[in-house]
């Protein structure tokens, strides 16, 4: 019955084997924690996308936000219309549809 392998042998087969496991066994582990992570990045990344906020307002929101309104002092004035000059104060009168200054 000579398959000629010693039990010397087969104890060294063995082990190797063994040391084999352990090694796919660890690096089987370390795969799966890399496709956990990256499911997680990529749950992530179809959220935001399904949201539909500004890219600014994506992220953190911050503690205590601004109002939104224009600052005293900021801004240009374009649309703002002038002031009343004192000569254009007298009284308009209003007659069957035409206004008539109060002093002619």
């Amino acid at each position: 019955m000579g398959t000629g392998a010693t039990k010397k042998d087969l104890f060294e087969i063995i082990r190797r084997q063994l040391e084999q496991i352990d090694g796919l066994t660890a690096e089987n582990k370390a795969l799966k924690a890399d496709i956990a992570r990256m499911k997680k990045r990529i749950e992530e990344l179809e959220r935001r996308e399904r949201k539909y906020a500004a890219p600014f307002s994506r992220e953190k929101r911050t503690a205590d936000p601004k109002s939104p309104e224009r600052r005293p002092g900021e801004g240009t004035f374009a649309h703002k219309a002038p002031s009343v000059s004192a000569a254009d104060t007298t009284p308009i009168e209003w007659l069957a549809g035409h206004r008539v200054r109060a002093d002619s």
